[in-house]
């Protein structure tokens, strides 16, 4: 598709371009280490958890109880299930930590 080739080619320019990036270590040395070879937009910044570990963590989720999905996203996996009254969240903070696994359930109480 013309459009699409062309939208890309639009959007594929150097200075509309911002590189993202999260490390583990220091974000000072990090962006000078990247400077070296980037000059465009740049933003560092720290991260708990490398992708590599999170990746490592994330096919586990899918054996959870109610598994809809997963994804790593924002230095955490984020989980959906049907449901959780919070006792899956509770024993995912103990088994890796608080806040590295974020657990949303689909369901949700109704309220009167």
């Amino acid at each position: 598709d013309g459009d699409a080739a062309e939208q890309e080619r639009r959007l594929n320019v150097p200075t509309r371009l911002i590189l993202n990036v999260a490390v583990t270590g220091d974000p000072e040395a990090a962006e000078a280490d990247l400077r070296q070879t980037w000059g465009g937009a740049l933003c560092v910044s720290g991260a708990e958890h490398t992708e590599r570990g999170l990746l490592r963590i994330q096919p586990r989720m899918s054996s959870l109880p109610g598994f809809l999905s997963s994804a790593v996203t924002n230095d955490r996996v984020d989980v959906t299930v049907v449901w959780d009254d919070g006792s899956l969240q509770a024993a995912l903070d103990e088994q890796y930590g608080a806040g590295v696994i974020v657990v949303t359930p689909a369901l949700r109480p109704v309220r009167s």
